[in-house]
Protein backbone atom coordinates (compact mmCIF):
# COMPACT_ATOMS: atom_id res chain seq x y z
CA UNK A 1 0.00 0.00 0.00
CA UNK A 2 1.25 3.48 -0.94
CA UNK A 3 2.23 5.55 1.93
CA UNK A 4 -0.38 7.00 4.13
CA UNK A 5 -0.26 10.64 3.08
CA UNK A 6 -1.09 9.83 -0.09
CA UNK A 7 -4.79 8.75 0.22
CA UNK A 8 -5.60 11.52 3.12
CA UNK A 9 -7.36 13.92 0.47
CA UNK A 10 -9.17 11.03 -1.10
CA UNK A 11 -10.36 9.50 2.63
CA UNK A 12 -11.33 13.36 3.03
CA UNK A 13 -13.61 12.55 0.20
CA UNK A 14 -14.80 9.26 1.40
CA UNK A 15 -15.91 10.89 4.73
CA UNK A 16 -17.69 13.90 2.79
CA UNK A 17 -19.58 11.49 0.70
CA UNK A 18 -20.91 9.61 3.81
CA UNK A 19 -21.40 13.32 5.75
CA UNK A 20 -23.96 14.61 2.58
CA UNK A 21 -25.54 10.92 2.00
CA UNK A 22 -25.04 11.12 -1.87
CA UNK A 23 -21.68 11.43 -4.23
CA UNK A 24 -23.87 14.15 -5.75
CA UNK A 25 -24.44 16.17 -2.87
CA UNK A 26 -20.68 15.61 -2.21
CA UNK A 27 -19.54 16.94 -5.41
CA UNK A 28 -21.82 20.09 -5.67
CA UNK A 29 -20.27 20.94 -1.96
CA UNK A 30 -16.57 20.20 -2.77
CA UNK A 31 -17.46 21.63 -6.54
CA UNK A 32 -15.99 18.43 -7.94
CA UNK A 33 -17.51 16.54 -10.78
CA UNK A 34 -19.21 13.44 -9.85
CA UNK A 35 -17.46 11.57 -12.35
CA UNK A 36 -13.69 12.74 -10.80
CA UNK A 37 -14.89 12.27 -7.13
CA UNK A 38 -16.27 8.45 -8.30
CA UNK A 39 -12.99 7.63 -9.95
CA UNK A 40 -10.38 8.69 -7.24
CA UNK A 41 -12.53 6.76 -5.03
CA UNK A 42 -12.28 3.73 -6.73
CA UNK A 43 -9.02 4.07 -7.18
CA UNK A 44 -8.42 4.54 -3.16
CA UNK A 45 -10.19 1.38 -2.70
CA UNK A 46 -7.81 -0.54 -4.83
CA UNK A 47 -5.24 1.49 -3.28
CA UNK A 48 -5.99 0.00 0.40
CA UNK A 49 -8.16 -3.64 -0.81
CA UNK A 50 -11.35 -2.52 0.96
CA UNK A 51 -14.39 -1.48 0.01
CA UNK A 52 -15.48 1.58 1.19
CA UNK A 53 -18.67 2.38 -0.27
CA UNK A 54 -22.10 -0.09 -2.08
CA UNK A 55 -24.55 1.14 -3.62
CA UNK A 56 -27.88 1.18 -2.20
CA UNK A 57 -30.56 1.67 -4.58
CA UNK A 58 -29.50 4.75 -6.39
CA UNK A 59 -27.28 5.89 -3.71
CA UNK A 60 -23.88 5.10 -2.06
CA UNK A 61 -23.44 4.02 1.39
CA UNK A 62 -20.88 3.50 3.75
CA UNK A 63 -19.61 -0.75 3.41
CA UNK A 64 -19.11 -2.04 7.34
CA UNK A 65 -15.98 -1.46 6.96
CA UNK A 66 -16.07 1.99 5.36
CA UNK A 67 -18.38 2.55 8.80
CA UNK A 68 -15.58 1.77 10.90
CA UNK A 69 -13.13 3.88 9.04
CA UNK A 70 -15.50 7.10 8.96
CA UNK A 71 -15.74 6.76 12.79
CA UNK A 72 -12.05 6.78 13.31
CA UNK A 73 -10.89 8.96 10.69
CA UNK A 74 -14.36 11.25 10.04
CA UNK A 75 -13.67 13.88 13.17
CA UNK A 76 -9.77 13.65 12.86
CA UNK A 77 -10.18 14.62 8.93
CA UNK A 78 -13.22 17.06 10.14
CA UNK A 79 -10.76 18.98 12.83
CA UNK A 80 -7.91 18.95 10.51
CA UNK A 81 -10.27 20.95 8.44
CA UNK A 82 -11.17 23.40 10.89
CA UNK A 83 -7.75 24.09 12.10
CA UNK A 84 -6.74 24.41 8.29
CA UNK A 85 -9.39 27.09 7.74
CA UNK A 86 -8.97 28.94 11.02
CA UNK A 87 -4.73 29.13 10.16
CA UNK A 88 -5.85 30.58 6.89
CA UNK A 89 -8.31 32.88 8.39
CA UNK A 90 -5.18 34.11 11.08
CA UNK A 91 -3.27 34.64 8.02
CA UNK A 92 -5.37 37.06 6.36
CA UNK A 93 -5.93 39.14 9.61
CA UNK A 94 -3.87 42.09 9.48
CA UNK A 95 -1.56 42.22 12.15
CA UNK A 96 2.25 42.31 13.38
CA UNK A 97 4.84 44.61 13.80
CA UNK A 98 5.60 47.42 11.43
CA UNK A 99 9.10 49.97 11.67
CA UNK A 100 8.47 53.45 10.30
CA UNK A 101 11.49 55.35 9.90
CA UNK A 102 10.23 59.02 8.31
CA UNK A 103 12.03 62.82 9.00
CA UNK A 104 10.28 64.59 11.79
CA UNK A 105 8.93 67.34 9.81
CA UNK A 106 7.39 65.14 7.22
CA UNK A 107 5.51 63.64 10.03
CA UNK A 108 4.55 65.92 11.83
CA UNK A 109 2.90 67.99 8.62
CA UNK A 110 0.95 64.71 6.84
CA UNK A 111 2.39 61.05 7.68
CA UNK A 112 1.50 61.19 11.50
CA UNK A 113 -1.95 61.83 10.41
CA UNK A 114 -2.55 58.43 8.18
CA UNK A 115 -0.18 56.16 10.66
CA UNK A 116 -2.80 57.20 13.06
CA UNK A 117 -6.15 56.13 10.67
CA UNK A 118 -4.19 52.98 9.94
CA UNK A 119 -3.72 52.16 13.74
CA UNK A 120 -7.75 52.93 14.33
CA UNK A 121 -8.30 50.41 11.20
CA UNK A 122 -6.26 47.52 11.85
CA UNK A 123 -6.10 47.65 15.66
CA UNK A 124 -4.13 44.59 15.49
CA UNK A 125 -0.47 46.20 14.08
CA UNK A 126 1.37 47.72 15.92
CA UNK A 127 4.27 50.36 14.90
CA UNK A 128 7.68 51.57 16.06
CA UNK A 129 7.82 55.10 14.83
CA UNK A 130 11.61 56.36 14.84
CA UNK A 131 11.81 60.18 13.49
CA UNK A 132 14.63 60.78 11.81
CA UNK A 133 17.10 63.70 11.30
CA UNK A 134 19.51 62.04 8.84
CA UNK A 135 18.82 59.06 5.99
CA UNK A 136 18.46 55.80 7.50
CA UNK A 137 18.44 52.46 5.67
CA UNK A 138 15.81 49.62 6.04
CA UNK A 139 17.38 46.78 8.08
CA UNK A 140 14.81 44.15 8.29
CA UNK A 141 11.69 43.28 6.15
CA UNK A 142 9.02 44.68 8.53
CA UNK A 143 10.53 48.16 7.92
CA UNK A 144 9.38 51.08 6.03
CA UNK A 145 12.03 54.18 5.19
CA UNK A 146 10.32 57.58 4.08
CA UNK A 147 13.46 60.02 2.78
CA UNK A 148 14.70 61.82 -0.52
CA UNK A 149 18.33 60.50 -0.99
CA UNK A 150 19.50 57.13 0.39
CA UNK A 151 20.36 55.59 -3.41
CA UNK A 152 19.38 52.87 -5.71
CA UNK A 153 20.35 49.30 -4.00
CA UNK A 154 19.31 46.05 -5.38
CA UNK A 155 17.61 44.62 -2.07
CA UNK A 156 15.18 47.77 -1.96
CA UNK A 157 12.63 48.71 -3.44
CA UNK A 158 11.75 52.57 -3.90
CA UNK A 159 7.64 53.56 -4.77
CA UNK A 160 7.83 57.38 -5.55
CA UNK A 161 5.42 58.73 -2.69
CA UNK A 162 5.61 63.12 -3.35
CA UNK A 163 7.33 65.35 -5.10
CA UNK A 164 9.09 68.64 -3.72
CA UNK A 165 10.10 71.73 -4.96
CA UNK A 166 12.52 73.84 -3.14
CA UNK A 167 12.78 77.81 -3.33
CA UNK A 168 15.63 80.17 -2.42
CA UNK A 169 14.07 82.27 0.58
CA UNK A 170 15.44 84.95 2.52
CA UNK A 171 14.41 87.33 5.49
CA UNK A 172 13.41 90.95 4.47
CA UNK A 173 15.87 92.31 7.31
CA UNK A 174 18.18 90.28 5.64
CA UNK A 175 17.25 91.79 2.31
CA UNK A 176 17.16 95.18 3.43
CA UNK A 177 20.33 94.99 4.69
CA UNK A 178 22.01 92.93 2.28
CA UNK A 179 20.09 93.77 -0.94
CA UNK A 180 18.50 91.38 -3.12
CA UNK A 181 20.81 89.23 -5.19
CA UNK A 182 20.58 89.61 -9.30
CA UNK A 183 22.13 86.41 -10.12
CA UNK A 184 23.12 82.99 -9.06
CA UNK A 185 26.83 83.92 -8.71
CA UNK A 186 26.18 87.14 -6.58
CA UNK A 187 23.72 84.98 -4.32
CA UNK A 188 26.94 82.72 -3.51
CA UNK A 189 28.77 85.29 -1.96
CA UNK A 190 25.78 86.22 0.41
CA UNK A 191 25.23 84.06 3.90
CA UNK A 192 23.63 80.83 3.41
CA UNK A 193 21.79 78.46 5.87
CA UNK A 194 21.22 74.79 4.99
CA UNK A 195 20.24 70.94 5.78
CA UNK A 196 23.75 69.79 4.31
CA UNK A 197 27.51 71.14 5.62
CA UNK A 198 27.90 71.30 1.42
CA UNK A 199 25.04 70.93 -1.48
CA UNK A 200 25.12 71.32 -4.90
CA UNK A 201 22.09 73.45 -6.22
CA UNK A 202 20.73 72.88 -9.47
CA UNK A 203 18.60 75.55 -11.50
CA UNK A 204 16.28 75.99 -14.33
CA UNK A 205 16.37 79.04 -16.50
CA UNK A 206 13.59 80.33 -18.46
CA UNK A 207 14.93 79.06 -21.52
CA UNK A 208 15.41 75.87 -20.53
CA UNK A 209 18.88 75.23 -19.89
CA UNK A 210 20.10 73.85 -16.53
CA UNK A 211 22.41 75.72 -13.98
CA UNK A 212 23.95 74.39 -10.93
CA UNK A 213 25.91 75.76 -8.28
CA UNK A 214 27.69 74.47 -4.95
CA UNK A 215 26.42 76.08 -2.53
CA UNK A 216 28.45 75.73 1.05
CA UNK A 217 26.10 76.95 4.12
CA UNK A 218 27.12 79.60 6.85
CA UNK A 219 25.02 77.66 9.47
CA UNK A 220 24.33 74.03 9.30
CA UNK A 221 20.64 72.66 10.63
CA UNK A 222 19.46 69.44 10.74
CA UNK A 223 15.48 69.97 10.88
CA UNK A 224 13.32 71.81 8.03
CA UNK A 225 11.56 73.84 10.62
CA UNK A 226 14.76 75.06 12.37
CA UNK A 227 16.24 76.09 8.92
CA UNK A 228 12.81 78.08 8.27
CA UNK A 229 13.46 79.39 11.81
CA UNK A 230 17.18 80.39 11.06
CA UNK A 231 16.51 81.99 7.78
CA UNK A 232 13.76 84.42 9.46
CA UNK A 233 15.47 85.71 11.80
CA UNK A 234 17.93 86.95 9.05
CA UNK A 235 21.02 84.57 9.14
CA UNK A 236 21.22 84.01 5.46
CA UNK A 237 19.76 82.44 2.29
CA UNK A 238 18.06 79.65 2.34
CA UNK A 239 16.69 76.27 0.02
CA UNK A 240 13.71 75.77 1.66
CA UNK A 241 10.92 73.30 0.61
CA UNK A 242 7.74 75.36 -0.70
CA UNK A 243 5.23 74.07 1.34
CA UNK A 244 6.84 74.33 4.79
CA UNK A 245 6.71 78.34 3.92
CA UNK A 246 2.75 79.63 4.16
CA UNK A 247 2.21 82.01 0.72
CA UNK A 248 1.27 84.98 3.05
CA UNK A 249 3.74 84.57 5.22
CA UNK A 250 5.57 88.43 5.61
CA UNK A 251 8.45 87.78 7.19
CA UNK A 252 10.40 85.91 4.22
CA UNK A 253 10.76 86.66 0.18
CA UNK A 254 11.31 84.86 -2.43
CA UNK A 255 15.09 85.09 -4.00
CA UNK A 256 16.19 84.86 -7.78
CA UNK A 257 12.18 83.89 -8.38
CA UNK A 258 13.05 83.42 -11.85
CA UNK A 259 14.96 80.27 -11.41
CA UNK A 260 13.45 77.46 -10.62
CA UNK A 261 15.20 74.66 -8.26
CA UNK A 262 14.89 71.39 -9.57
CA UNK A 263 11.85 68.68 -7.84
CA UNK A 264 12.95 66.50 -4.88
CA UNK A 265 11.59 63.18 -5.52
CA UNK A 266 10.64 61.54 -2.22
CA UNK A 267 10.68 57.69 -1.85
CA UNK A 268 9.05 54.82 0.20
CA UNK A 269 11.59 52.76 0.60
CA UNK A 270 11.33 48.84 2.31
CA UNK A 271 13.27 45.75 1.51
CA UNK A 272 12.83 43.10 -1.69
CA UNK A 273 10.97 39.87 -0.45
CA UNK A 274 8.92 37.34 -2.14
CA UNK A 275 6.33 37.60 0.53
CA UNK A 276 5.83 40.41 2.29
CA UNK A 277 4.27 40.94 5.58
CA UNK A 278 0.46 41.86 5.19
CA UNK A 279 0.19 44.80 7.52
CA UNK A 280 3.29 46.05 5.57
CA UNK A 281 1.92 46.45 2.59
CA UNK A 282 -1.36 47.67 3.23
CA UNK A 283 0.44 50.34 5.68
CA UNK A 284 2.59 51.37 2.04
CA UNK A 285 -1.20 51.22 -0.15
CA UNK A 286 -2.22 53.79 2.82
CA UNK A 287 0.80 56.14 2.33
CA UNK A 288 0.35 56.25 -1.56
CA UNK A 289 -3.22 56.82 -1.45
CA UNK A 290 -2.88 60.00 0.83
CA UNK A 291 0.07 61.07 -1.00
CA UNK A 292 0.02 64.91 0.30
CA UNK A 293 -0.49 66.83 -2.89
CA UNK A 294 2.00 70.28 -2.59
CA UNK A 295 2.40 73.11 -4.24
CA UNK A 296 4.71 73.59 -7.35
Amino acid sequence: MDSIFGNLDDLYLFCRVVDAGSLLKASEQLQLPVSTMSRRLTSLEKRIGVRLLERQGRELSATETGQVFYARMGSELSQIELDLHQLLSDEKQVKGNVRLVVPYTMYQSFVGDVVQEFMLTYPEVTIDVKLSLDDSMPETDRDLVVGFNLGRSTDLIARPYFMARDVLYASCDYIEKHGMPTSIEESLNRDWVGLESSRELHFMQDNGQSVSCHMKPRMVVNDVKMLVKAVSAGIGIGAIPRHHVPSDDPTLVKVLPELQLHRRQAFLYYKRREHQPKALSLLIQMLLERAPKLKN
